[in-house]
């Protein structure tokens, strides 16, 4: 298994592609559909890159960056190109910036169509996704930045650790759920 896709040796094969390139067929494959989601109200929110890499079995990747959110919306805009602003991820993204800045900056441009929300340690390479309350984000910090700065779409749970029980996948979604809304109870947002 190779980032959670199964390869038998010697029968996957990708042709490389530069970061240039990748960028060139965003742009192109959004140019020709932004119409078709604008005339029908539909919000196209892309997902960051994840891991957040620069490159995965040698090949570019798109949002590997904070900038990489900006040049996303940027590219065609239209206020049906959105992100799914995935703050793990964006967490993870390499180099030293501030994340709550980039959540209150990215509302702001009402550039979120949706929340993924989970916590981690670390950055790539060397990251571990944690229980909600147990990571590097201050969870009830970026939830009122999100709010503070005019976004009022879904927030949805992201990847959670199992839990050591009976059903390890539902308790860990469970407790994830219940933070989250104790949060945003305790925000009185």
């Amino acid at each position: 298994m190779v980032w959670n896709t199964w390869i038998k040796p010697g029968k996957f094969h990708v042709d490389e592609i530069s970061n240039d390139e990748l960028w060139s067929r965003w742009q192109y494959f959004m140019e020709n559909i932004i119409a078709e989601a604008e005339e029908n109200d539909v919000i196209l929110a892309a997902h960051p890159d994840d891991p957040p890499m620069q490159r995965l079995r040698s090949n570019a990747r798109l949002v590997n960056t904070p900038e990489g959110f900006y040049r996303l919306v940027d590219s065609v805009p239209s206020p049906c190109n959105k992100l799914e602003l995935c703050i793990g991820t964006l967490q993870e993204m390499e180099g030293d910036f501030d994340l709550y800045a980039n959540i209150a900056s990215l509302c702001k441009r009402d550039a979120v169509g949706y929340v993924h929300l989970r916590n981690v340690k670390g950055k790539v390479p060397e990251y571990t996704e944690t229980l909600i309350d147990d990571g590097d984000i201050d969870i009830p910090r970026a939830i009122r930045m999100l709010a503070e700065n005019g976004f009022s779409g879904p927030i949805v749970p992201d990847h959670t650790p199992y839990l050591d029980c009976k059903e390890p996948w539902l308790s860990g979604m469970a407790f994830q759920i219940g933070y989250i809304r104790a949060c945003i109870d305790s925000l009185s947002l």
